[in-house]
């Protein structure tokens, strides 16, 4: 198994007309959000201004979940979500997509046949949770807020706030989480 730790400090952050976006990982390894080469890409992004309007990407299915604050969005023919702290949107990345209210939202968008989801998970202080995978996805850690412990196959990964553990699609998961502080997080699986 493949389990990679990656910090919150080298993370790539950029400004959009919005806010803030950062770049948490990208599949395949050296493919570009600006080039539309990827496969699979996670993110968070600031939403600064009351109404933006979302960059459109065709070929892309995206899956949006609110971390902190609320979002109404609005899909141009198709439908409307009130979203707060991890509610979640599925939606066509090509659709025109207005957004009203500000938040911090986590994004997984998905392109050349790859599916996956999100869930949000919050632990008080000291709390335990499971984790058992049968199937081989890839799965991802985001820590927002907190502190963690993640054990698998005997290794702790220890995770701060903006921290993401990356577990590679090589073998069956038995995964145990321990929340240091008080903590929210996000679990990715991606196949």
């Amino acid at each position: 198994m493949c389990a990679k730790l990656l910090k919150s400090n080298p993370q790539n952050t950029t400004k959009w007309s919005g806010g803030d976006t950062t770049e948490l990982f990208i599949s395949p390894q050296g493919s570009s959000y600006i080039k539309r080469d990827f496969n699979f890409r996670l993110s968070t992004a600031t939403v600064e201004v009351n109404e933006s309007v979302f960059t459109p990407l065709a070929g892309a299915s995206r899956v949006l979940m609110v971390l902190e604050g609320q979002m109404n969005l609005e899909h141009k023919n198709h439908h409307k979500s009130q979203l707060s702290k991890f509610d979640i949107d599925r939606f066509d990345g090509g659709w025109e997509t207005a957004s009203v209210g500000t938040c911090i939202d986590f994004n997984l968008m998905l392109r050349n046949g790859c599916k996956g989801d999100v869930e949000g998970v919050e632990l008080k202080a000291n709390a335990v949770q499971k984790y058992e995978f049968d199937e081989r996805p890839a799965l991802f850690f985001y820590l927002f807020e907190g502190a963690l412990t993640i054990g698998l196959n005997a290794v702790d990964y220890k995770l701060n706030a903006g921290d993401l553990l990356y577990l590679d699609e090589s073998e069956c998961f038995d995964i145990q989480l321990l929340a240091v502080s008080d903590s929210s997080l996000v679990v990715v699986k991606v196949i």
